[in-house]
Formats: structure tokens, sequence, C-alpha cells
């Protein structure tokens, strides 16, 4: 049940305007490919929407081994889902925690962030 109160610590950053996506396969390793578009980024975690049938995914389901490309940035990490919704472009929308998978993952994360807090 919704209360209203965010738990959230980090503010998210839109990546409006720019060719942000996420790759994974779920469920891992044999699973179905699904690409979506990354549309928000913290130091936590990430916000992706999947147009049409959605894969699934619910709270607490773990996606291992995703890939999100930011324009020439590539990001490597594991998932935990926290949040499913809808938008107002009819795309399921995916709140997750991100786990870059090492240090040059995490490295390259706040470098991103970086940029968006920049402008």
């Amino acid at each position: 049940m919704a209360t209203g109160v965010s738990t959230r610590r980090d503010p998210r950053y839109a990546l409006d305007g720019r060719a942000a996506q996420i790759n994974f396969d779920f469920p891992f390793p044999h699973g179905k490919s699904w690409e979506g578009e990354l549309t928000r980024i913290s130091v936590a975690g990430i916000a992706f929407a999947i147009a049409g049938l959605p894969p699934g995914l619910q709270p607490g389901d773990k996606v291992r081994q995703i890939t999100i490309r930011v324009g020439e940035i590539e990001i490597h990490g594991d998932l935990l889902v926290r949040n499913v919704s809808n938008d107002e472009k009819h795309r399921t929308v995916y709140g997750a925690l991100m786990y870059p998978i090492s240090d040059a993952d995490q490295l390259r994360l706040n470098c991103l962030i970086e940029e968006c807090t920049e402008g």
C-alpha cells in the first residue's frame, strides 16, 4: 500500500534527449532478450521503460548481466526490481536498484551521474 512518503535518499536524474538504453535477458540465462529506454538514473538505481508486451518482471526479481548504453558510455551490472508501473506512453516502467559488476562500471555510472548534474 502506497503511503506517499518517499524513502529515496538520492535524487534521480532524467536522461531526456539522450540515446540511453538497457539490454538484458530474462529470465536469465536462457530467456528472451529485452531492450528498453533508460529514463532516469541515481546513485543507487535506475528507471527504464519497455514498450509492447512486458517481460513480466515483478518487484523482488533479480535481473543479471544487464548492459546500459548512454552515448559512448557502457555500464554492466545486475538489478533488483523495486517498482513496476505504466507511463503516459503506455509503456511498462521499472524502478530498480543497480549493482555495477566492477569498480570500472561503478566509476562509469558515477561519471554519467556527474554529467547529468552539470546540465
